[in-house]
């Protein structure tokens, strides 16, 4: 995208870069999720050792 978008508050401001405005917004919508943040937390501490290989035919 090349726009440019201008409108001066007299407030401060910030600029990122587009990757970096799509991270947050990808961030915001996964916290949206109710519980979602606690499962990926909760699962990072698993250990892969004894975690149960995906089985597509298996009924959740």
């Amino acid at each position: 995208m090349n726009s440019t978008n201008t409108f001066n508050t007299g407030k401060d401001i910030s600029l990122i870069s587009e990757e970096n405005r799509n991270s947050l917004d990808e961030n915001e919508y996964l916290y949206s999720v109710p519980g979602l943040a606690e499962s990926i937390i909760k699962a990072s501490k698993e250990d892969p050792e004894t975690m149960e290989v995906y089985n597509p035919d298996k009924e959740w």
